[in-house]
């Protein structure tokens, strides 16, 4: 199935730190690891080229992302936390901050922090 209303949004270094600590927070209620990353581990990892939240509504794919254009590079994949360009390039790290949310219940997050 198509994804559907599909947004790319660039954010400051702030909005990502933001993002990151409340969703860490929010789903384990600690300063503990949301798939691999902790808080600490994710500040180093803030230093990017860099931050994109992408949303939409539909599978949890990987290919909903291949050709999703995030710094002027395209994305063939994400996979394991990390983004890779059309080339098959590590890009970036990935997290998904919502799977399957929303009211719909197909409504996904996902925010990429290019190197």
């Amino acid at each position: 199935m198509e994804p559907t209303a599909l947004t790319v949004a660039q954010i400051t270094r702030a909005e990502a730190e933001a993002l990151v600590e409340a969703s860490i927070r929010e789903v384990l209620g600690r300063e503990r690891s949301l798939d691999g990353i902790t808080l600490a581990q994710a500040a180093e990892l803030l230093p990017g080229a860099g931050y994109f939240v992408i949303e939409w509504e539909g599978s949890d794919n990987s290919r909903v992302l291949r050709g999703v254009v995030v710094g002027g590079i395209e994305v063939g994949s994400v996979e394991n936390a990390v983004a890779r360009s059309i080339k098959g390039e590590a890009i970036g790290t990935a997290e998904h901050f919502v799977r399957y949310g929303g009211e719909s219940g197909r409504q996904h997050k996902l925010l990429i922090i290019l190197f």
